[in-house]
């Protein structure tokens, strides 16, 4: 059996990609009811800035339109796991660590100390070591459930 420390560290994980996936049908919902909006010309809708602005009824249902969107893909396209894999390894390290570090030495390189400067210039490299390392991994996991059909 797990040992209760990887249970905890696994609870962890799903609460954590649960808050991100909540973050993301805001987003989603949001810019869906936005477009809808300014497509059908509803006033509330096509001009609103933030959640509050929409009607809840709507946003309600236009929420559960993404979940059942989300849940369909995921069910029935093939590899699912594995494609955002591969999406998430090579974007997500370069989005967080890589980018911001490089516009930091960019941008900022007159004003940073000099272990700031030092920093910078080892995450860039192991970031995109890191990034390299989960894409191959993806991308290997993917061949071998397309092999294994």
């Amino acid at each position: 059996g797990d040992s209760p420390l990887a249970r905890v560290a696994a609870g962890c994980i799903l609460v954590q990609a649960l808050a991100q996936y909540l973050v993301n049908l805001n987003v989603w919902t949001h810019n869906l009811m936005v477009l809808v909006g300014r497509a059908t010309g509803r006033g509330r809708s096509a001009t609103a800035r933030s959640a509050s602005e929409h009607c809840r009824w709507r946003w309600l249902l236009a929420s559960a339109f993404v979940v059942t969107y989300s849940w369909l893909v995921s069910m029935f396209l093939p590899y699912f796991s594995s494609l955002v894999g591969i999406v998430a390894s090579s974007t997500y390290l370069v989005c967080a660590y890589t980018l911001p570090c490089w516009f930091a030495l960019k941008l900022l390189r007159g004003s940073m100390w000099r272990s700031e400067l030092w920093l910078c210039h080892l995450i860039i490299p192991v970031s995109l070591l890191l990034s390299c390392a989960g894409l191959f991994s993806s991308v290997s996991s993917l061949i071998q459930d397309i092999k294994s059909g």
